[in-house]
């Protein structure tokens, strides 16, 4: 006997709600912790399929890069953060904290260090732009060792340019 044979189907005309599983109750509690702006909200992409004809299609968040692009705003409003940065410059260690600390708290602490690790680069570049930042390393406080620090580039003003004219 088949499969349809031996069981009957529990819903046919689909009138019962959706099933509560594991993955719907994780979706929830995700896209209730995360402040996703407008911009990462659903989107419908218009697609067109092998017929040639347009079709919607709901596209699901990226609620990782949701997080991700959340966090580096709030590193972004952050005023006095990123005076100082702009000011003393500040440790590459020290702004993985400050991007860990707003990375969602359901996010496993080990995970959370990596995931702000490795976004460091981009949101520095979206900070002060991609070419306005360096980093250098300089003597560790703790005396050995050296400490990889992350600074903004001062802007050469026309004035301050001398032309060597032959």
């Amino acid at each position: 006997m088949s499969f349809e044979q031996l069981y009957e189907v529990q819903d046919p005309e689909y009138n019962l709600p959706e099933a509560e599983t594991f993955a719907r109750i994780l979706k929830n509690e995700f896209s209730r912790y995360a402040e996703i702006s407008e911009n990462t909200s659903r989107v419908e992409n218009s697609q067109v399929d092998s017929n040639c004809e347009e079709k919607e299609e709901d596209v699901e968040e990226d609620y990782f890069n949701a997080y991700v692009t959340d966090a580096i705003k709030k590193l972004k409003n952050d005023v006095e953060l990123i005076s100082k940065i702009e000011k003393r410059g500040m440790t590459w260690r020290g702004i993985v904290n400050e991007l860990e600390k707003r990375l969602p708290d359901f996010i496993d602490p080990e995970e959370k260090n990596s995931i702000a690790y490795s976004n460091v680069k981009n949101a520095l570049d979206i900070l002060f732009g991609s070419e306005k930042w360096d980093t250098e390393k300089r003597p560790s406080k703790s005396g050995s060792g050296q400490t990889l620090w992350v600074f903004i580039k001062k802007q050469v003003k026309k004035s301050d340019k001398v032309f060597n004219l032959k």
